[in-house]
């Protein structure tokens, strides 16, 4: 994991705002089974976080459709979770 993967577990706001505009690009590292930033905010409950991502990304459509290892998007994650 990097630093915005933990900020983003810990639900840290306003510490993603920073990180992405220093690193845009680090929000597409995936973690573990192949998880993204938006399935480890599902996975931990910070939706105030996902929101945040959701604004700063400058595609979200496309990668909240990224699955994981087990096929699974963010929006399947969030839905059942």
């Amino acid at each position: 994991m990097i630093p915005l993967h933990l900020a983003a577990i810990v639900g840290q706001v306003d510490a993603i705002k920073e990180l992405v505009m220093e690193k845009p690009g680090a929000v597409l590292q995936l973690v573990g089974r192949g998880e993204t930033i938006l399935h480890l905010c599902v996975k931990h409950g910070c939706s105030n976080v996902l929101e945040q991502l959701l604004d700063l990304m400058s595609n979200p459509d496309k990668f909240v459709n990224v699955g994981d290892a087990d096929g699974n998007t963010t929006v399947s994650a969030f839905f059942c979770s």
